[in-house]
């Protein structure tokens, strides 16, 4: 049986999902209450919803990207940027927009250079600092979840976790990491 979103939190394993959106997506006025009323019809929670904005477009939109962090902020919604980098790009973001996740670049992920396992404990420290949570994506074994772990990683994404699938089936009770 497939999972859905408006079941999962009566099975105690609510999943938070994060939903990629475009710059038309973030532009178009009549978005916020489409999502609205699709939550309350559907009885989802809004903090179960993150909505990704990469930084390729966030940094092109600025004032667009803040605007719609802010107005989704009263539906329980979060925001994520991803594809975050450490840099003077990274921290205009960080300090432009209303961001409570970050999910970096994948060139994290690969954490054998001494100069990158540095940039990326910054950058980590840099986010818990500003009150946001780190998700390391493409996360495929067992050595890069730990180097990750290691450098305060929040959460992974990836194969290693679990394959992608076309149920919410994961059991996270019984998996250790």
């Amino acid at each position: 049986m497939r999972g859905r979103c408006s079941t999962r939190p009566r099975r105690r394993t609510a999943p938070r999902l994060f939903l990629s959106q475009s710059l038309d997506s973030v532009r178009d006025a009549g978005r916020i209450e489409w999502m609205r009323e699709l939550l309350e019809r559907h009885q989802v929670r809004g903090d179960s919803v993150s909505l990704e904005v990469t930084v390729a477009n966030a940094k092109t939109a600025v004032e667009d990207v803040a605007r719609y962090g802010e107005e989704i902020k009263p539906l329980g919604l979060t925001l994520t940027l991803s594809g975050f980098e450490a840099g003077t790009m990274g921290e205009r973001l960080l300090n432009s927009l209303p961001v409570d996740f970050i999910k970096l670049s994948p060139r994290y992920v690969r954490v054998d250079e001494d100069a990158v396992r540095k940039e990326l404990r910054d950058l980590v420290v840099l986010a818990h600092e500003r009150g946001m949570q780190v998700i390391a994506p493409r996360v495929e074994d067992a050595r890069g979840a730990a180097a990750l772990w290691s450098a305060g990683v929040d959460f992974i994404q990836g194969n290693f976790v679990q394959r992608a699938a076309h149920d919410l089936a994961f059991d996270f009770h019984a998996s250790v990491m």
